[in-house]
């Protein structure tokens, strides 16, 4: 399936970004089901990103990177994660981290320089990587506050570190970890510190321990630190987050969701594919796809893909034109939307497919359970309870285009809605209570594809069933109005 713009790459720098990120995911394909059945990580396809720049792009071009933007590498990871998930969220998390830590200049300028540059400069091997090690068997998810069990003590030459680190992500193949840990100086009260730590330095080993269903590639096994010395600057800045801070970390974050719906787009692919390849012989030579209740399913696949995409991507595109907190409820339901949405799909993919997707070496029972980890991803899930107002459907959306196309040489046609809200109005909702809101985002367009809405002849009226879908798709704005209300 492809896109137009603003949804895909149409620059000549985005078109570059995701040439090097497809290359490197055709390289990760190869070896996909290999490592996944091994639970090894997929150095063949991080060579390549780190041998063609790939791993450098967010870097400053100062220092040796190419300044990449958050929608360049939401473009990148899509692409990626279509060869590889786990391949694609180790180094979405990479490029997270040093995309914050650059727009917020979070680390001391030297400190970031000595890493930014020897990250640039790394293009043999598996190149050079960083990740958070923050999780804790016994604190839970570090987002919901507390102080780790990890100690890191102040000593006459630095820092001594210990303790263990669950959940860290590309374990095996990281350089750096950032190690949060309870900080304690003297008879002080500990606070909350972060540490960075080469994963080289003597004392911190690797305890093999990831064996899941899905993403079994990450290598996100337990880091244990016994006794780490590290020098005194290794601590890095505290960051004191304040109620109008710019939500950098969130605005990042859409790199990470670009993973889970690659994930989709790929599980997408498979079943369509699979479904023009399925002749039963009760067909008499045709195939599955062209079945009602089949294609029918594809075009819901379609609808849903084309919504998140599209807010994802326009999203990442607003976001870049201006940082500002005023976008921090559209980032958390960006995220959140995308993370459904990738599991919704995947479970599509799944029923059309059906007894087949379960045998384990489908590379769609892979994407299944690779796409359910965007729960754990997604930031909280966001509930609305604004209705959006206006029988039609004109009513509500400003623009809306609707014709019948062929698709695939068969008869049967297909609507495309391009739904755009103004950016000097944003949807139009009302609460239960009927009070007008228009404090939703503005400018989130979405492009909905209708399959199977209309009749076999090339019927182009917009029938009531195309009006409601169409009208459902707006749960998006929905969503994100609730968000910036804090509901």
């Amino acid at each position: 399936m492809t896109y137009p713009a603003p949804f895909a790459a149409h620059t000549e720098r985005e078109r570059s970004i995701v040439e090097r990120s497809s290359a490197a995911a055709a390289v990760a394909a190869n070896y996909a089901a290999q490592h996944d059945r091994d639970g090894t990580f997929p150095i063949e396809g991080l060579a390549e990103l780190a041998r063609n720049g790939y791993l450098a792009l967010v870097i400053p071009h100062q220092l040796g990177g190419e300044s990449a933007t958050v929608t360049e590498m939401v473009l990148g990871n899509l692409a990626l994660s279509k060869g590889d998930a786990s391949l694609g969220l180790v180094v979405a998390m990479h490029t997270a981290l040093l995309g914050r830590v650059r727009d917020a200049s979070l680390w001391p300028p030297a400190q970031f320089e000595r890493i930014a540059r020897e990250i640039a400069s790394a293009r043999d091997g598996e190149g050079a990587l960083i990740n958070s090690l923050a999780s804790e068997p016994e604190m839970g998810s570090p987002s919901r506050g507390g102080l780790p069990a990890t100690t890191a003590t102040r000593t006459d030459s630095g820092w001594r570190v210990t303790g263990r680190k669950t959940f860290s992500s590309g374990s095996s193949v990281l350089r750096w970890g950032v190690v949060s840990a309870a900080a304690h100086v003297g008879d002080a009260e500990p606070y909350l510190g972060n540490f960075l730590i080469a994963m080289a330095t003597r004392g911190v080993r690797i305890e093999p321990t990831w064996d899941t269903l899905g993403m079994r590639a990450t290598a996100s096994h337990t880091v244990v630190l016994e006794d780490v010395e590290v020098p005194a600057d290794a601590e890095l800045p505290r960051v004191t987050a304040s109620g109008d801070s710019v939500p950098y970390e969130r605005g990042w974050s859409l790199g990470v969701a670009a993973v889970y719906l690659g994930v989709a787009e790929a599980a997408r692919d498979f079943a369509a594919q699979f479904a023009r390849n399925r002749k039963p012989t009760a067909l008499g030579g045709k195939s599955i796809a062209s079945l009602p209740n089949i294609r029918e399913r594809a075009g819901r696949m379609d609808l849903l893909l084309f919504q998140a995409r599209g807010l994802l991507v326009s999203s990442a595109r607003v976001w870049d034109a201006g940082p500002s907190i005023d976008m921090d409820g559209a980032l958390a339901a960006t995220k959140v939307v995308t993370s459904n949405t990738a599991i919704a799909v995947a479970e599509e993919a799944m029923r059309l497919v059906d007894g087949l997707a379960l045998q384990v070496h489908l590379e769609e029972a892979a994407s299944f359970q690779e796409s359910r980890g965007g729960v754990q991803a997604a930031q909280g899930r966001i509930h609305a309870n604004h209705e959006i107002r206006g029988a039609e459907v004109g009513v509500v959306v400003p623009r809306v285009r609707a014709e019948a196309v062929p698709r695939d040489g068969h008869a049967q046609r297909q609507l495309e809605a391009v739904v755009l809200a103004p950016p000097a109005r944003g949807f139009e909702t009302r609460d239960r209570t009927h009070r007008r809101s228009e404090r939703c985002v503005p400018a989130i367009p979405v492009l909905v594809v209708l399959q199977g809405v209309v009749g076999e002849e090339g019927d182009s009226r917009i029938g009531e069933r195309a009006k409601a879908q169409i009208k459902n798709s707006l749960v998006l704005a929905r969503e994100i109005g609730a968000a910036r209300r804090g509901e």
